[in-house]
């Protein structure tokens, strides 16, 4: 084994074990505490944790570290004025845990920090926007990735890198779909902070643990009652590697049954094309904002929605 190197300024805790700091469930619960190293960054302010992984063939230490918890006391946080690239894009940025159902625009509603179970049993939540009605069906596109669900309520101004302001809304995610670009065009989007991430319990491992929550997620989708039973994955650079894994045909899930698309190649910078990105309007011509679609009572004002 990779005989790890630790940083002169790592402090080894030694009055604590792993499972005071996170809960042990999922990947996490087959872990022996006894043989995971603590330590505290002081750089970071922060505690992380060692444990013995392969990658291609070679045993070495990999270092997690321990993530802060949510708190509520974020109401005056503006991280469009920080000097920090990253947060200026949203990241680390936990709004207050607030379920509920609320119109965004007309036509469009969205179901706030949606509960969704995984096999262990660990609760994660995401925003669903969808298009309006009791009786529509649509087909969903997902974001799966730890970036944080709900960065626009973090920021004065919430604007992605090359982006011009104001051209995406509050609604989307870091290197994801617009939902109020989306909706109007019928489809549901729903933004997930997987596990770990946000309000999410437990613990995030890039390893099979992402792979068989998406697998969860998706197939939780296709089973409410405003699906249609199809569902896609959308997003580009970190979101797309999250997709590459939970639809690789190599990987140890099955390909998700109400996962669109066929199974994607090998190379994850032609993931993010294939696994199962949405048909849409020529993107030479994308409007700011879609108008919303005159409604009528006869047929289903979505395209790519029906009622029921």
């Amino acid at each position: 084994m990779l005989e790890p190197r630790i940083p002169e300024d790592w402090v080894p805790v030694t009055d604590k074990k792993l499972s005071d700091l996170v809960q042990m469930t999922g990947e996490l619960a087959t872990f022996n505490e006894d043989e995971i190293p603590l330590y505290w960054d002081p750089d970071t302010e922060g505690y992380i944790f060692l444990h013995k992984e392969e990658f291609g063939g070679v045993e070495m230490m990999a270092a997690y570290r321990v993530a802060r918890q949510p708190n509520d006391n974020q109401a005056d946080v503006d991280l469009a004025k920080s000097d920090d690239p990253m947060a200026r894009m949203g990241q680390g940025f936990c709004p207050p845990f607030n379920p509920h159902t609320y119109e965004v625009e007309p036509g469009i509603v969205c179901m706030q920090d949606q509960e969704v179970v995984m096999r262990d049993g660990t609760k994660i939540y995401a925003d669903i926007y969808r298009p309006a009605g009791d009786d529509v069906k649509c087909p969903t596109i997902v974001s799966w990735s730890w970036f944080g669900k709900r960065p626009g309520d973090g920021m004065s101004e919430w604007q992605i890198m090359g982006v011009p302001p104001q051209t995406v809304s509050k609604c989307a995610k870091f290197e994801s779909p617009d939902p109020l670009y989306w909706c109007y065009y019928g489809y549901a989007v729903a933004n997930v902070d997987v596990r770990g991430a946000g309000h999410s319990e437990a613990v995030h491992m890039f390893t099979h643990q992402d792979r068989e929550d998406g697998y969860d997620f998706v197939e939780w989708v296709a089973q409410q009652p405003w699906s249609n039973g199809k569902v896609g994955m959308a997003g580009n650079s970190g979101v797309a590697m999250h997709q590459w894994g939970i639809a690789h045909p190599f990987s140890r899930l099955t390909w998700p049954a109400s996962l669109l698309g066929s199974p994607p190649p090998t190379s994850i910078a032609r993931a993010s094309l294939r696994v199962a990105c949405p048909r849409s309007p020529s993107t030479s011509s994308l409007p700011r904002r879609s108008p919303a679609p005159t409604v009528s009572t006869t047929r289903s004002p979505w395209p790519r929605c029906t009622r029921t």
